[in-house]
């Protein structure tokens, strides 16, 4: 081009944003500078993104600097595209600063300080500040129930996705990718099966990303059938459906239509990816396929040019100590590339204790400890080694050094369904009215 203008460079770095190319955006940004155009409120929105995906603080702190420099500052849309900048690049307490500096705020100001906060964490912060909004869309809702979900707070995310739609809040199908994962974590089938049948009236059920999501808690709640057939009708699958479907079979202990759905995948020209593996090398541990497990680890690398994780190396630890080859599992984490995990070593002690090799179990309990000194679970699984060998006076040493590190077990947490209803129980707390009421249906 002859001459170029500030729109055709905004179209530019609009453009590599937009597709994710966000090094040549940063690039013909600097070019725009270089060549003395004067930027508009479109440059900065275009380009704010593009700092936000590459988290680089400072480079975003220079353009907010020159934000203020044109004049920009109280514009709504770069406003919010500076708040989520700051969040993205982990700076909350700009991004909270400079949204209480906002003489004029947006409901995208509001919903972008609120993901802001969830994505780094601060889910009470989140809560605050949604409780304080006049009006809240469908954006605001689907924020707080990711905060929840990713929180761990699950009962409470389906607990907001209820309020969301007596508010007559219309759920979309990111809510859905949301709520949909608290129902999978509580094993929570009827609020699983109401939200699918939300998701078929309001007809998202061809959405790829819910269908996985679907596909997902069927199987956690432990209805394979139901999660087969939510495969069956997919009108459309990437990896994220086959695998999930690959691991609820694993999960379930239906090795052999894992491994033939795995087949089927191949055949589908489909590319697995580290988390199928995952879920290969699953359902060859279930099975006891052995061979078939190393020779599907061994293509990882070999045919589709992946790296083995820490979680695939302690997978083939566990098919090996299974079969009771604890040898050969041993010999397998010494020859590692990377330096072997907790779990790793855990995989190999679960097996110790299964085939009761004490001598090897206890040398590798003790490289757990040097890994997790203050994980309480593993101080109890070297007390049970010691225990099955009736070596008592080693249980009572384990013991004491428990209390002299000040090591202290924490109490499991179930949920359990009632009545259509998820209650939380942790181990050793009678205050609840309802405990009394579950040892009687017990």
């Amino acid at each position: 081009m002859p001459e170029r203008d500030v729109v055709s460079w905004t179209a530019m770095i609009a453009g590599y944003t937009q597709s994710g190319d966000y090094g040549k955006a940063m690039k013909f940004f600097r070019g725009m500078q270089l060549d003395r155009v004067k930027v508009n409120s479109d440059t900065y929105t275009s380009i704010l993104p593009a700092c936000a995906n590459l988290e680089v603080l400072n480079m975003g702190r220079e353009i907010h600097a020159n934000v203020i420099r044109n004049g920009f500052q109280f514009n709504l849309f770069v406003g919010s595209a500076l708040l989520d900048m700051y969040a993205k690049c982990g700076s909350i307490e700009e991004a909270q600063k400079l949204f209480a500096q906002m003489p004029e705020r947006s409901l995208v100001s509001w919903n972008t300080l609120i993901a802001g906060y969830v994505q780094n964490g601060h889910v009470d912060k989140a809560l605050e500040l949604f409780e304080k909004m006049d009006t809240r869309n469908v954006i605001s809702w689907t924020a707080m129930i990711a905060g929840y979900s990713q929180d761990g707070q699950y009962d409470k995310a389906l607990k907001l996705f209820g309020h969301m739609q007596l508010t007559g809040v219309k759920p979309d199908s990111d809510v859905f990718s949301c709520v949909l994962p608290a129902c999978a974590n509580l094993a929570s089938l009827h609020a699983g099966k109401e939200v699918h049948e939300d998701i078929i009236r309001g007809g998202f059920h061809s959405n790829v990303f819910v269908g996985n999501s679907l596909i997902d808690m069927y199987a956690k709640c432990g209805s394979i059938e139901d999660a087969c057939r939510v495969f069956d009708k997919m009108p459309a699958r990437d990896v994220i459906s086959w695998t999930a479907l690959i691991v609820g079979y694993a999960t379930h202990g239906y090795g052999k239509e894992a491994l033939e759905l795995f087949q089927q995948m191949q055949w589908s020209g489909t590319k697995p990816d580290q988390a199928t593996f995952l879920g290969v090398l699953s359902a060859c541990c279930h099975t006891g396929l052995v061979a078939e497990g190393q020779q599907y680890f061994d293509s990882m690398s070999h045919t589709y040019h992946i790296r083995p994780g820490l979680e695939h190396y302690s997978c083939m630890v566990d098919i090996l100590g299974r079969a009771g080859l604890l040898d050969e599992a041993e010999e397998f984490i010494h020859k590692m590339p990377i330096k072997p995990n907790a779990a790793v070593w855990g995989s190999l002690l679960g097996a110790c204790i299964a085939h009761m090799n004490i001598g090897l179990g206890e040398y590798v309990a003790e490289q757990v400890l040097k890994l997790e000194p203050e994980n309480a679970a593993h101080y109890v699984v070297l007390s049970n080694i010691y225990a099955a060998a009736g070596r008592w006076s080693d249980v009572e040493k384990v013991r004491k050094m428990m209390k002299e590190r000040r090591i202290k077990r924490r109490p499991g947490c179930s949920w359990v369904e009632v009545n259509n209803k998820v209650y939380a129980f942790v181990i050793g707390d009678s205050s609840k009215p309802e405990t009394h009421d579950l040892f009687m249906v017990a």
